[in-house]
């Protein structure tokens, strides 16, 4: 694993936790809870991640509150998605019932919007947990002030399948219908997740469940089908290229790498055309058509990240107002293709504007790196870049939507592109869409 200035700042928070964290009531000795916290600092010193997640195993033997509290926070801080996973399943499978209840109190007291992360680590962490107390503590944080634990706890539930969070999810639904936003599609979904059926709206949901609630069982009344549908109005959802895509706060990732200068012919009379031009076109559409309470950013990637407003870790998206579209839209028309494609550099600086909940990526080439004798391009591990995300995505649950040319469909040549795209999507609740 590559070090970082992040990764180095990250060692130096570990060893001041380690230090803190209370005793309290636990199953190893002093001696064993040392070891078990020096294993992981080792591991962690030395980023050895299999090293890590065999650490977080013992630290979770110790099954007590001060395990709770370090693997919370590790989770938290930690962007590795095996470790993530490894402490998640740690904290899933503790039975003990001052452990269980512990985590719940957590769960409730800490609500302040800073500590969202710890929120969300423990509702990841609590899905499997037995028990109605664990469902109501869940669909408890359905009016959270920060939308990325609604939409944790709406995934939860969902996967929890208890018919008794469909009230909750209702009333969740009913808030978020005038502002429909990717938190509105995961508590639909949510209520898909349980209950089988699919619904447009709160009252037709409400009409449903006071028909059936009263004897409904998952297991014999639950309907077929597993995707909530997202037909919205025309003014309700943003559109690049024919995709309509429900967000409000947006981040298009555009490569502009030397490929995007091919010209592809058309298919059956549609589309066709020089890439770059034909992605300029209908980003600029895109942003022409932003409604005004969608906030957004521009990534143009090739070896070098551009971006259309400076990009900080912690800066804002901007408000697409007539001034900042008009100013986006010249950025655009200027726009010229030329260089590798670093695609996972891109994806990086997308998540690094913690606003971001919906990213459209657009690529046309291989993820691929200008070596450093500067003579060549060297390929880049599409799995790599899929787990990366993985762990930036973790606690956000950001969706992202990609595209790609259908001109690439049955050559062999662009098959592990294709198939990096639409996993890409699929393990981050998008979807690939081919463009004609």
């Amino acid at each position: 694993m590559a070090r970082s200035g992040r990764w180095v700042a990250f060692v130096g928070w570990l060893v001041a936790v380690l230090v803190c964290v209370a005793p309290a009531q636990a199953k190893l000795s002093s001696s064993d809870w040392k070891k078990a916290k020096k294993s992981f600092e080792r591991a962690v010193a030395s980023g050895d991640s299999a090293a890590m997640v065999e650490a977080v195993h013992r630290i979770a033997a110790d099954e007590s509150k001060r395990a709770v509290d370090l693997l919370v926070q590790i989770g938290e801080k930690l962007e590795d998605i095996d470790v993530f996973n490894a402490v998640r399943d740690a904290l899933g499978s503790m039975r003990d019932p001052a452990v269980v209840d512990y985590m719940l109190k957590q769960l409730e007291r800490k609500s302040r919007p800073k500590d969202w992360t710890l929120r969300a680590v423990l509702i990841e962490s609590l899905v499997k947990q037995p028990g109605e107390k664990v469902t109501e503590a869940i669909a408890g944080r359905l009016d959270d002030k920060v939308p990325y634990v609604i939409s944790a706890a709406a995934k939860a539930l969902g996967k929890r399948r208890d018919p008794k969070a469909v009230p909750a999810l209702i009333d969740a639904l009913a808030r978020l219908e005038k502002n429909k936003d990717v938190t509105w599609i995961d508590v639909k979904q949510a209520l898909t997740d349980i209950t089988g059926e699919d619904f447009v709206d709160a009252a037709a949901w409400r009409d449903y469940w006071k028909a059936v609630g009263a004897t409904f069982d998952p297991n014999k009344d639950r309907g077929d089908k597993e995707n909530a549908s997202t037909v919205v109005r025309e003014d309700e959802a943003a559109q690049f290229f024919d995709e309509k895509i429900i967000a409000k706060r947006i981040m298009f990732v555009i490569d502009v790498s030397g490929s995007m200068e091919a010209e592809d012919p058309p298919i059956d009379g549609e589309g066709g055309g020089k890439r770059i031009e034909r992605v300029k076109q209908e980003l600029a559409k895109a942003v022409r058509g932003l409604k005004g309470d969608v906030q957004f950013n521009i990534i143009a990637f090739s070896h070098v990240i551009k971006t259309w407003k400076p990009i900080r870790r912690g800066a804002p998206l901007h408000r697409a107002t007539p001034a900042n579209k008009a100013a986006a839209l010249k950025w655009i028309q200027n726009l010229k293709a030329d260089g590798a494609t670093h695609t996972d550099d891109a994806l990086k600086r997308a998540f690094d504007v913690l606003e971001v909940n919906t990213i459209v990526l657009l690529s046309d080439g291989a993820p691929a790196r200008i070596n450093q004798q500067q003579t060549g391009v060297d390929p880049i591990d599409p799995q790599e870049i899929l787990k990366k995300v993985r762990a930036m995505n973790r606690l956000r649950n950001a969706k992202i939507y990609t595209f790609c040319f259908k001109v690439f469909e049955g050559n062999p040549q662009f098959e592990p592109l294709l198939k990096f795209m639409d996993d890409l999507a699929k393990q981050n609740g998008g979807k690939m869409t081919l463009i004609r």
